[in-house]
């Protein structure tokens, strides 16, 4: 809730005591990173000024405010700021607007604006900003690549402190935000839910870790579960981020480690927690073994304060969930100040330093091995049936390491860690938790007798470790047959042996093939036709260290063809059709070995092909595939046909391939060699006219229906084939034909073969079963890119919705799935508006939130794990219109609509009006709701003397909640109506109501009538003895009509009489107490009145 970004809060000290405090940190080698609240302000800072308690005009009081355009205002009857308008504020939270991060005064304010500006002006002592739902700001470089806020941000602060740490609050995925220009690294919950998750023995779910939420459910987790997830998390960040991220178990924005560790959460019982003696030893167990693994994983390990002497507190349970603020904020337990920690085992200093103690070893071993804090991350062993994890910590100069073996079990147990090739063997480690040194042994294993159980080890280095052998660049073909590879390198320095893996695909997926000495090796048994890659890693076989690996090399396995021919026949009169090929052409080859086994040779390639008269057969020729027909003596014969769609005289052969396609071997011998037309090993093809000469129609309105980087989809109309003959369609790209589509009913085609930011035209033409073509179609020009298409979503909400609406969903922009992360701008009282671009034909699932799960939509079809659908469409000039603001449910897909309902259930209406005056003392009062709320809905009503009793009804199928008192209302008193927590079906309010009314004050004129008609009333009971009831009456009376002709005093000494006579009959018994009471009410009432008149 920051006042006043320039000051230091009177309540933690001034400028000076700052200056001091950085300067001493500093010192002692503590940097200061600051918590950086850059979205919002508090409504009652010096900017915004809401209460009007500043001289200056904040942007709430006046339009005219220098800081109104900070801020996000809209139209809004009877609104709380200057102009009957409302504000955007963050989550809803009206005490915190929404500062306009666009806006340029805002941004100079914050960064811009030279040394002065609030980001740079603290840099001068502090070391760092700590980035307050950073998000909110700025999407992040891959969201939103034109908001530049927090790349700004970053080169303003770099100028007055280069080495300034930035860290964003964003509780998913980071990315976007650490990409080198913007953030350091993130605050990163997720890793600390992994952690926790794997040392818990049952599912933790609380406000904060929940299906909904992006720090998710504390599940158990097995070794393997753990490290899936904790490598997932490395490869999302660029190596610099993932090394400088923020890894915290906790902070104000969450329960205490310990106890979301403890075992017993899973009861709901806060009463548990209400004990001062309440065992946490198993807890505190728990938190060990997870900060065993904080402590030893790359990044920046960060200690909630408290968390090292096991500070907790008694959680809340609210009735659906564990919250954690304010138990979270608890002071530090200082054994020398005054008062005394709630639980016992914070109440010594010994059992205070036990934990304590535990934190000193891991972060002074981590503090003290390079290998801890920045080295490698590399899996050693996973085993779930055992529950052991093992990792290694590894500097590329191997000029440090580490290895940490972690004991889930809750027994001790023997492991055994293998690191051949990994570490040298004779490397020595000492296990820093509990004492003992390890070898590693010849076979490269490190052996530990006895891990604890629900414990660990953790092993550094002793001494030196050997170097790994220099890496082979030189790798290379040097033969290739059907069936082998020959390979050769140069020796490389430190290896005695050489290690040869082989793989289908380039880059990866190695497998050993063998293990040699020298430098060379001949892979046999491979099978022709095929694409291998290899690479060699050398091997120090005394240390057990390998190098990495080698370049890599190719090889493709092929036969070597000795003779083909183009066997029958020499010339070919075709009909032309795209239906009925040409009569069957036969070819054969030979290749010594190998043709002369019987069947059809193993990975063999042939064609049949045509092509112009006079040119060398080619790529460019039209080839067709042939099939094996039979063995002929030594040779293999091969038979096919091909398929012209030209009129005209052509020439044609066969051709033929060992290496899978890689080269041809074309027929060097014919039928008829010495033909006029085409003389050698060719034969003559004349593709002649058929019965059917009339053309199709010419295609209609070819269009672009989209564009990517990589391709450039078409579409046209139905072709009307009104001959019945249409056979299908040829797409022309900058006059060359590039497909045949034989399809009649087709519209559409995506080219694939494009160029990046090429452009090409593009026209499409009909044929028919004679291959008739019609004329072309309209001639377009499309580029290769990626169209982005500005899309505007435009919901309606109900007219009671509030707070902020979110729009959440299956892009990047959205988080994805983050219900807080993307606001709406507000419209009108019930319409929200959001734009942003997205690519052509993206499908995005999405939905609307007030900025949580627990505040999603939900109605009609949009329950649970439905959502919400569009495709998006560049249409004819780029943007597109998402209209939700239709009403009419139940006539159509309801992801068409407006919302309908939220989740949570909202209180709609009241009764008596929040502010009513003059409120009959009789009432009842009653809340609507959005929902049908669950039976025992209440709600608080409260006066000066406390809580009103009474008796609750639901009504109007249970959406309306009567209140009615048990006992009238006092008159001319302000009531408060406040409800918080009910339910709807399971789902909580989320947001609380509190409203006041005033009963009715009666003038003195009326409470003069009401004091005569009681004073008659027990007069005709005969509560009064003899005439004096019916004295009082008329003193009653005569005191009315004195205060009309305005005597007061005089009116005052009869009500005086009244009064004490009242007295008097309370004394002697005549009056009960409540009827004397009040007769003396109403007369002192009016005394107090008339004197005040």
């Amino acid at each position: 809730d920051t006042t006043d970004f320039g000051i230091i809060d009177d309540n933690f000290g001034d400028q000076a005591l700052f200056e001091t405090l950085a300067a001493e940190a500093n010192s002692r080698g503590i940097r200061l990173v600051l918590d950086g609240v850059f979205n919002h302000s508090s409504s009652d800072s010096i900017y915004f000024d809401r209460y009007g308690r500043y001289a200056s005009e904040g942007a709430c009081e006046s339009v005219s405010s220098p800081f109104r355009d900070w801020y996000n205002f809209s139209p809004q009857t009877g609104g709380p700021c200057a102009g009957d308008t409302t504000y955007e504020s963050w989550f809803g939270f009206d005490s915190l607007p929404k500062l306009n991060s666009a806006n340029q005064d805002v941004r100079d304010y914050i960064w811009a604006g030279g040394e002065a500006a609030i980001a740079r002006y603290w840099m001068q002592w502090a070391d760092g900003w700590r980035l307050d739902v950073g998000g909110d700001v700025d999407p992040g470089l891959t969201n939103d690549p034109n908001n530049d806020y927090w790349e700004g941000f970053r080169d303003a602060v770099h100028t007055t402190n280069p080495d300034a740490y930035i860290v964003g609050e964003e509780w998913n995925v980071a990315t976007a935000w650490t990409l080198g220009q913007e953030w350091d690294a993130t605050m990163n919950y997720q890793f600390g839910s992994a952690i926790m998750s794997f040392w818990r023995d049952s599912d933790f779910v609380d406000n904060d870790h929940n299906a909904g939420s992006s720090a998710g459910i504390l599940s158990p987790l097995t070794p393997s579960e753990l490290d899936a997830r904790l490598h997932n998390l490395e490869e999302r960040y660029p190596p610099e981020a993932f090394q400088a991220m923020m890894n915290l178990l906790g902070s104000h924005d969450t329960n205490r480690a310990l106890f979301m560790l403890d075992e017993n959460t899973g009861l709901q019982d806060d009463t548990l927690y209400d004990n001062p003696n309440y065992d946490w030893s198993d807890a505190m167990t728990r938190l060990r073994g997870v900060v065993l693994l904080q402590m030893t994983m790359p990044g920046a390990p960060t200690i909630y304060y408290g968390d090292e002497v096991g500070l907790v507190g008694p959680v809340t349970w609210d009735g659906s969930t564990w919250q954690d603020d304010p138990y979270n904020r608890l002071p530090y337990p200082w054994l020398d100040e005054t008062g005394m920690p709630f639980y016992t085992h914070l109440q010594a200093q010994s059992s205070q330093d036990d934990l304590f103690g535990y934190y000193q070893t891991l972060t002074t071993a981590r503090n003290n091995s390079d290998a801890l804090r920045v080295g490698s991350f590399d899996t050693l062993l996973v085993d779930d049936g055992a529950n052991v994890y093992a990792y290694g910590r590894l500097l590329p100069d191997y000029s440090d390491a580490a290895v940490v073996v972690v004991n889930r079990a809750t027994a001790a147990q023997a492991v055994t860690v293998n690191v051949s090739g990994y570490l040298p063997s004779g490397a020595t480690f000492s296990d820093e938790l509990n004492g003992g040194s390890y070898t590693v042994d010849a076979s490269g294993n490190i052996v530990l007798s006895s891990v604890p159980g629900m414990s660990g080890a953790v092993l550094v280095l002793d001494g030196a470790l050997a170097a790994p052998p220099a890496a082979v660049s030189d790798l290379m073909v040097t033969a290739v047959s059907s069936s082998n590879v020959d390979l050769s390198w140069s020796a490389a320095a430190g290896a005695t042996s050489y290690d040869v893996y082989r793989s289908l695909v380039s880059g990866g997926g190695y497998a050993l093939v063998s293990n040699v000495a020298g430098t060379s090796f001949s892979d046999t048994g491979l099978t022709v036709a095929t694409n291998y890659y290899y690479v060699v890693v050398g091997s120090d076989d005394a240390t057990g260290l390998v190098a990495g690996n080698s370049n890599e090399a190719a090889a493709t396995t092929a036969y070597s063809i000795g003779w083909a021919n183009l066997q029958w026949p020499s010339a070919i009169t075709h009909t032309i059709s795209a239906q009925t090929g040409t009569d069957t052409v036969y070819g054969r080859i030979w290749i010594d070995g190998i043709t002369s086994q019987l069947g059809a040779t193993p990975g063999l390639l042939a064609e049949v092909g045509f092509g112009p008269v006079g040119s060398v057969p080619d790529d460019s020729w039209n080839w067709s595939a042939m099939s094996f027909n039979v063995d002929v003596e030594s040779n293999d014969e091969y038979m096919g046909s091909m398929l012209p769609d030209m009129l005209g005289t052509f020439c044609y052969t066969t051709r033929y391939s060992g290496d899978g396609g890689a080269s041809w071997f074309y027929a060097v011998n014919g039928p008829d060699e010495g033909n006029a037309t085409c003389p050698g090993p060719f034969g003559v093809l004349t593709v002649i006219a058929g019965a059917d000469t009339t053309a199709p129609e010419a295609p209609t309105n070819l269009a672009i229906a989209g564009t990517t980087s990589g391709s450039i989809s078409l579409a046209w109309d139905a072709h009307p084939n009104t001959d019945g003959d249409l056979f299908g369609f040829e797409l022309y790209r900058d006059g060359t034909r590039i497909a045949t589509i034989a399809n009649p009913a087709a519209t559409s085609y995506t080219d694939t073969s494009v160029t990046t930011g090429a452009t090409y035209s593009y026209y499409l033409v009909a044929f028919d079963t004679s291959y008739n073509r019609s004329a072309a179609s309209n001639t377009i020009e499309a580029t290769a890119e990626a169209r982005t298409v500005s899309v505007t979503f435009l919901v309606g909400v109900p007219d009671y919705t509030p707070g902020t609406v979110y729009i959440v969903g299956d892009l990047g922009a959205f988080g994805p799935w983050n219900p807080g992360l993307v606001p709406m701008t507000q419209v009108d009282a019930t319409t929200w508006s959001y734009t942003l671009d997205i690519l052509d034909g993206t499908a995005v699932q999405y939905k609307f939130t007030r900025g949580t799960w627990e505040t999603v939509e939900a109605w009609g079809e949009i329950i649970g794990l439905t959502n919400r659908a569009m495709t998006v469409s560049y249409g004819s000039d780029g943007t597109q219109l998402v209209d939700l603001t239709a009403t009419d449910w139940g006539t159509g897909p309801d992801d068409t609509k407006a919302v309908q309902l939220w989740r949570d259930p909202i209180v709609t209406a009241v009764s008596p009006a929040d502010g009513a005056v003059g409120v009959p003392v009789d009432t009842n009062v009653s809340l609507s709701w959005s929902l049908p709320m669950d039976a025992g809905t209440s709600f608080e009503l409260s006066g000066p003397s406390g809580i009103i009793s009474g008796t609750f009804v639901l009504t109007d199928t249970n959406q309306t909640v009567i209140f009615t008192p048990d006992m009238p209302l006092a008159q001319a008193t302000t009531y408060t109506v406040s409800a918080s927590g009910q339910v709807s079906n399971g789902n909580v309010q989320q947001v609380p109501v509190s409203y006041s009314f005033t009963t009715y004050a009666p003038t003195i004129e009326e409470q003069f009538d009401a004091l005569t008609a009681k004073l008659q009333m027990l007069t005709d009971a005969g509560e009064f003895p003899g005439r004096l009831g019916q004295i009082l009456v008329n003193r009653s009376v005569r005191a009315k009509l004195l205060y009309s002709y305005g005597f007061d005093n005089p009116a005052i000494l009869n009500l005086a009489v009244i009064v004490n006579v009242t007295n008097a009959m309370e004394n002697a018994g005549f009056l009960t107490p409540e009827d004397a009471a009040e007769v003396r009410d109403l007369a002192t009432g009016l005394i107090t009145e008339l004197l005040n008149n």
